[in-house]
C-alpha cells in the first residue's frame, strides 16, 4: 500500500514536472512565438513604412516628372505658339509689302499714263502758252460780243420794244457792251505784245497786228467815255421833253381799250395845232429837233466806230486764220 502511494507519487511527481516542463516548452514557444510575431510585425511595419515612403517618393518624383513633362510641353507650345505667330506676323508683313508695292507700282504706272495723257492733250506751261491763251480769250470775247450787238441785239430789240423802251435798254447795255470790248481787246493786245516783244520790228506784221488792236481799243474807248456818255444823256433830255409835252407814253399793251377808241395822231395834232402860235412852243420844237439831229449824228459816229472796231478785229482774225495755217 506504501509502495503504492509512493509510485503514485512519483508518478504525479513525475507528471508535474513533465507538466511544467511541457508548460515551460509552450510558454517559451508562445513568448518565442510572440516575440517572432512581434517582430513579424515590426518588421511588417517598417516594409509597411518603407513600402508608403517608397510609393510617396515615387508618386512625388511621378508628380514632379509630370509637371517637369507639363512645363516642358507647355514651354514647347508656348514656344510653337510663339513661331507660329511670328510666322503669321512675317506673312501679314510681307502681304502688306505686297500691297504696298503693288499699290505703288500701279499708283505710278497710272501717273506715267496721266502725264502722258496730259503732255499729250496739254502742252507744258511756257510764257508763250499763256500769251496764247490771253491773246486768244481776249480776242474771241471781243468779236464775239461786237457781232452780237452789231448784226443781232440791236435788231431784235428794235422789233421788240417800243422806241423808249428800246432806247432806255440801249443806254444800259452800250455801257457795259463797251466796258466788256476795252477790257477784251486789252487782254487781247497784252497777250500779242507778250508772244511777239522779243521778235517784233517795226515794220513786221506783229507790230502792225499790235498798231490794229491799240486802234481797236482807242475807237473803244471813244465809244465808252464819250459818245455813249454823251448820248445818253441827250436821249435822257430829249425823253423828259416828250414827257412834258405828252408825247413820251407809248403803250406796250396788245388788249383792246374798254372805253371809245380815239385816235391818238388826231388829238396830238389838235394839241399842237392849239398851242402852235405860242413862241415858246417853237422854241421846244427848236430844240427837240436839234437835240434829235445831236442824237442822230452821235449814234452814227457810234455805230461808225463800231463797225471800224469789227473790221479791225476781222482783219485780227484773218492774221491769226493764218498764222494758224502756217503753224498746221
Amino acid at each position: 500500500m506504501g509502495r503504492t502511494k509512493d509510485a503514485a507519487a512519483e508518478k504525479v511527481h513525475y507528471v508535474e514536472e513533465e507538466a511544467s516542463e511541457a508548460a515551460e516548452k509552450v510558454k517559451d514557444t508562445v513568448t518565442h512565438s510572440a516575440h517572432r510575431a512581434s517582430d513579424k510585425a515590426r518588421e511588417s511595419k517598417e516594409n509597411v513604412k518603407e513600402s508608403a515612403r517608397e510609393a510617396r517618393d515615387k508618386v512625388s518624383e511621378k508628380a514632379g516628372e509630370m509637371k517637369e513633362g507639363a512645363a516642358d510641353r507647355a514651354e514647347r507650345t508656348k514656344g510653337y505658339v510663339s513661331e507660329k505667330a511670328e510666322e503669321a506676323e512675317e506673312m501679314v508683313e510681307d502681304a502688306s509689302e505686297r500691297v504696298e508695292q503693288g499699290a505703288l507700282s500701279l499708283f505710278l504706272r497710272a501717273r506715267a499714263v496721266v502725264s502722258r495723257v496730259l503732255a499729250f492733250l496739254i502742252p507744258p506751261v511756257s510764257l508763250a502758252s499763256v500769251s496764247g491763251v490771253l491773246h486768244l480769250l481776249g480776242f474771241t470775247a471781243a468779236y464775239g460780243m461786237c457781232i452780237w450787238v452789231t448784226f443781232a441785239s440791236s435788231y431784235v430789240l428794235a422789233l421788240a420794244l417800243p422806241r423808249h423802251q428800246f432806247a432806255m435798254v440801249q443806254s444800259k447795255i452800250y455801257p457795259v457792251y463797251f466796258k466788256a470790248m476795252a477790257y477784251s481787246v486789252g487782254i487781247a493786245l497784252f497777250g500779242h505784245l507778250l508772244n511777239h516783244w522779243r521778235r517784233m520790228s517795226p515794220l513786221s506784221v506783229g507790230m502792225f497786228q499790235a498798231s490794229n488792236l491799240v486802234v481797236a481799243l482807242v475807237m473803244v474807248l471813244v465809244n465808252l467815255l464819250y459818245l455813249e456818255p454823251r448820248a445818253t444823256k441827250v436821249m435822257f433830255e430829249r425823253m423828259k421833253m416828250e414827257k412834258e409835252e405828252g408825247r413820251g407814253k407809248e403803250s406796250v399793251d396788245t388788249e383792246e381799250p374798254s372805253g371809245p377808241a380815239v385816235d391818238p395822231t388826231i388829238e396830238t395834232l389838235v394839241a399842237r395845232g392849239a398851242t402852235s402860235s405860242t413862241a415858246d412852243e417853237k422854241q421846244k420844237e427848236a430844240e427837240m429837233a436839234r437835240m434829235s439831229e445831236v442824237l442822230r449824228r452821235l449814234n452814227s459816229y457810234s455805230s461808225f466806230l463800231n463797225v471800224l472796231t469789227l473790221m479791225s478785229l476781222t482783219c485780227h482774225l484773218v492774221y491769226l486764220g493764218q498764222r494758224l495755217h502756217i503753224q498746221c
